[in-house]
């Protein structure tokens, strides 16, 4: 079973339930962290990572003495990867998103491709037993999709995947959502998270998948966002109040779930409900 947890933006919990449900959920999960422009679920993992793996991706080369310079290639890039002139061709390997198109319409076949390192993904433990894998995309690069579709395809030996997604409703979290069995949105009791979090249902709705609601935070007037669950017919499955004391061990890599008792048994709760629901 993949359940995926993502959210509206950053800074609502993502990271605080995947890593506390890992925690509670048993030996044979898979924890994936595929926000990887800012991964930090490695930051409560005590155990050193056992291996590193390169990510690469294509980009278009182009034989100059080949090229008749029709500017086809350039024409079809969507995202301005290939400049053309009359007399030479200028290529940003960093725009490039590998989709392959500038070699289909080009007439001479022009056009090979090499390959460049976009960034990597870990293999270590979690909870010294659970597989943990995260990606990292290098700095300056535009595309995530290729990691996060490396960081998907490990961990397919356990039992359960607790996938920790992109914030947001865009390419990556899409990416990351894809052939998910259940969606746990975490949001918070604010108008700006409660805004983000209808795009991310919208995308869910598209996609067919299911979901559920975790607040983070709470405490506050949580009346809007009820209305708007009820509306919408998505179950809340639990709440973590905003207490400053969660705050503070959280900030020093702590599992919430292993210093309180009460945190322990609302994870174990939402976890059993989880399974029930996907």
């Amino acid at each position: 079973m993949n359940i995926v947890v993502l959210s509206g933006k950053g800074g609502t919990g993502k990271t605080t339930i995947s890593v506390n449900l890992a925690n509670i959920a048993g030996s044979d999960i898979a924890l994936l962290d595929c926000d990887v422009e800012e991964p930090n679920s490695h930051l409560f993992c005590n155990n050193e990572f056992t291996s590193y793996e390169d990510v690469g991706a294509l980009y278009p080369v182009i034989a100059e003495d080949i090229c008749i310079h029709c500017g086809k290639c350039g024409s079809f890039c969507n995202f301005s990867a290939i400049l053309c002139t009359k007399k030479m061709n200028i290529v940003m390997p960093e725009m490039c998103h590998d989709c392959g198109g500038c070699s289909l319409v080009c007439p001479v076949d022009a056009i090979s491709y090499e390959t460049r390192t976009i960034g990597h993904i870990r293999r270590g433990l979690f909870n010294q037993e659970q597989q943990f894998i995260d990606g990292i995309l290098n700095i300056g690069e535009f595309s995530s999709t290729k990691i996060i579709e490396k960081v998907l395809s490990q961990g397919l030996d356990a039992k359960h995947r607790i996938i920790d997604a992109p914030p947001g409703s865009a390419c990556a979290a899409v990416e990351t959502v894809e052939g998910a069995d259940l969606a746990l949105i975490v949001t918070e009791p604010t108008p700006f998270a409660l805004s983000d979090m209808k795009m991310v249902v919208e995308m869910l709705e598209n996609m067919k998948i299911p979901a559920a609601v975790f607040i983070n935070k709470s405490g506050a007037d949580e009346t809007e966002l009820l209305e708007y669950c009820k509306a919408k017919e998505l179950k809340v499955v639990g709440r973590l109040p905003f207490f400053k004391e969660y705050g503070e061990v959280y900030a020093k890599g702590g599992l919430l779930s292993s210093e309180f008792p009460e945190v322990n048994k609302l994870f174990v709760t939402l976890w059993r409900d989880l399974v029930n629901e996907a």
